[in-house]
């Protein structure tokens, strides 16, 4: 893509937020937009990983029982969706200990040193046990406290070994941002962005919103008014859904060529739920256009040019989609 340092990428539809993640390492400015609170969250407290003091987190990992405990008391145990119970924003706050409570009502750049480092463990310890509740809702091959000590030590060996290389490397982190918003409409200037790279969700295959059912309700989030505002999710039929997918995809793209340089390069990862839109068509899975080519036709009413298509196979998930497309698309006019 091109994209060198100074540069900024933006992920329209930031998710988990690996786009701003590897932009930081690779020295690249980057911006990064989602609707769910979760998403972001989860997002700042990677990247926050990349560089504090993981000191008190590995302590806490010898201590992951009496952690996850103090957890459980505060932040619930997992059960399935139906039976959450509704919380407030405040119901979030409270969770926190008194010395983080108080460092999150200050602004970031008035916390001191240790204040920082304590709300930067707190938010990593509370993203492995947030993250370890929604397996354990999803699995029961682990109980939910081995689940917690497994992502725990994952998230702990990540963090140790990019801070690792990153010293051994000399690298400088590049500043990311993480915003609220929806990328339909965009709250960046005209031509402002280097390059765009997202993955849009693949049509309506996969219920974000219910894997994070549990995070969700822990923030005191309306699902309900926030299945209304996601793409792929929001339409009351299947049918329905796809056709409000479709325009909303139209929009973004839209977006995209209005925020990107000319010239510049945007990079969309996607794939087709042939099964389910067969039957939501009425034809064969096979004869399911892909959503790969759909979104390439729609781009080049907005001013892109294909310019290269990769594809690989998709594990895991073959009676949903079996393969995954990579689009580059260049920016040549608007």
């Amino acid at each position: 893509m091109g994209l060198k340092s100074g540069d900024t990428v933006l992920d329209p539809m930031m998710g988990s937020g690996t786009v701003l993640v590897e932009a930081s390492l690779m020295g690249i400015r980057s911006v990064g937009i989602d609707a769910s609170p979760f998403c972001r969250f989860m997002t700042r407290t990677k990247l926050d990983a990349l560089s504090m003091s993981l000191l008190r987190a590995r302590n806490a990992m010898k201590n992951h029982e009496e952690v996850f405990t103090y957890f459980q008391k505060r932040v619930g145990q997992p059960s399935p969706p139906a039976r959450h119970p509704k919380q407030t924003r405040q119901d979030f706050m409270n969770v926190m200990e008194e010395t983080a409570k108080y460092a999150t009502s200050k602004g970031p750049k008035t916390l001191t040193a240790n204040e920082k480092d304590t709300l930067n463990t707190y938010n990593f310890l509370l993203l492995s046990y947030l993250d370890s509740a929604g397996y354990a809702e999803r699995s029961s091959r682990k109980t939910p406290l081995d689940q917690f000590k497994s992502i725990l030590d994952r998230y702990l060996f990540a963090a140790e070994k990019i801070q690792r290389v990153s010293v051994d490397l000399e690298m400088e982190l590049a500043p990311a941002e993480v915003l609220e918003g929806d990328a339909r409409r965009l709250n960046l200037d005209d031509h402002s962005i280097e390059g765009i790279i997202f993955s849009p969700p693949y049509s309506f295959a996969i219920d974000y919103l219910a894997n994070d059912s549990f995070h969700l309700n822990f923030m005191g989030v309306d699902s309900g008014i926030l299945r209304d505002r996601m793409i792929g999710l929001r339409g009351r039929t299947l049918s329905e859904k796809y056709k409000f997918y479709l325009e909303d995809m139209g929009k973004v793209l839209s977006e995209c060529s209005r925020v990107l340089r000319s010239g510049r390069f945007c990079t969309i990862v996607t794939g087709t739920n042939n099964n389910q839109l067969g039957k939501v068509l009425g034809i064969p899975a096979d004869e399911v256009k892909g959503l790969h080519e759909i979104l390439i036709d729609m781009s080049t009413d907005f001013g892109f040019k294909p310019i290269k298509v990769m594809s690989r196979p998709i594990t895991g998930i073959s009676n949903t989609m079996r393969r995954e497309f990579i689009l580059i698309l260049q920016k040549i006019r608007y």
